[in-house]
């Protein structure tokens, strides 16, 4: 190994067996794995859309409200540029569940209450 060069530069992931196990993962509700399985290949190759929502629902079903927002941006995004409006609006329903829910969940963290309408 080379100076300065990490040691799992070289480790190649084989990305269609990993989206297989994040699908599988997915289908079985076993989220951990399928969370894990689906960030794995987004680092080495860009999820599509529909893989992004899963692993949004993964994150969210496994309560990281944060992660599973910054994935939701990046679904509603997609969907809006490729002129997918109904499945954008779906997306931004989802997105500001997940928004909200985080929000209230922050404010149970803190003591805050809950605002009155």
């Amino acid at each position: 190994m080379r100076a300065g060069r990490s040691p799992w530069e070289d480790v190649v992931v084989d990305i269609d067996a990993e989206l297989e196990r994040a699908r599988s993962a997915h289908h079985a509700r076993r989220w951990q794995e399928a969370a894990d399985a689906f960030e794995e290949v987004d680092e080495s190759s860009l999820l599509d859309v529909e893989d992004l929502e899963r692993l949004a629902e993964a994150l969210d079903l496994m309560g990281r409200g944060d992660e599973a927002i910054a994935v939701l941006q990046r679904v509603y995004t997609a969907r809006v540029t490729a002129g997918e409006i109904g499945e954008a609006l779906r997306d931004a329903f989802w997105l500001y569940r997940a928004l909200a829910l985080t929000r209230s969940s922050r404010r149970r963290e803190v003591g805050s209450p809950a605002p009155r309408g």
